[in-house]
């Protein structure tokens, strides 16, 4: 039904579409380390990463990021380094453009979920830090989502309570709720018969995510 179809658009809208992803089995595919990573290398399981000491970091070829969209990057890897792990991202690698996460050290396969909070655009590069020192990572894959950015929604200005009509009213010692029985949300909270708080009847509460 034409029901059916809206819903998924805006399920498919809310879980991203695939940008791209870099399935590091098949090659290193243009990603690269820095001085501190002994060597990247592709192998069966992955790109393995080994880092020799402190910072060390891989970085990818730039991608092109549809305006006014945010990025979902999911990674799965292992780890035997520390736990500590970052995601630059920019045009130009940058202190203030990253994302810290915490990885399993296990050993063992984990995917990780990195959402970027702010939308990006042509020729954007990622860099992956799997550890802040010394020891060994194993990147099978990193996927890049998009997710089109939700507009605000315009709301209606609240309307403060009135007290018109019947009002109902109930107390405990000097507290005192008054509300109009006709409308949702239309109340009115007294102490000692001062009026300390009121509701109101907003079309929407909360925080648009």
């Amino acid at each position: 039904s034409v029901l059916l179809i809206l819903l998924m658009q805006t399920l498919s809208q809310a879980w991203g579409a695939a940008l791209k992803e870099w399935d590091f089995r098949q090659g290193v595919q243009g990603w690269q380390g820095n001085q501190r990573v002994a060597s990247v290398q592709s192998t069966a399981q992955g790109l393995v990463v080994e880092s020799l000491g402190h910072d060390p970091w891989i970085e990818g070829p730039p991608v092109d990021i549809p305006p006014d969209h945010l990025v979902r990057v999911t990674l799965r890897l292992r780890s035997s380094a520390d736990g500590s792990a970052q995601v630059f991202y920019g045009t130009q690698f940058r202190a203030e453009q990253v994302v810290s996460f915490i990885i399993f050290n296990d050993n063992q396969w984990h995917d990780y979920t990195v959402m970027i909070p702010e939308p990006l655009g042509r020729a954007t590069r990622f860099r992956l830090d799997p550890s802040n020192d010394r020891g060994l990572t194993v990147v099978q894959s990193i996927r890049l989502d998009v997710i089109k950015r939700s507009e605000t929604p315009v709301l209606a200005q609240p309307k403060a309570f009135s007290g018109q009509g019947r009002v109902h009213q109930c107390a405990a010692g000097p507290l005192q709720l008054k509300h109009a029985g006709r409308t949702w949300g239309s109340f009115a909270l007294c102490v000692d018969g001062q009026e300390m708080a009121q509701g109101f009847t907003g079309e929407m509460l909360g925080l648009q995510v």
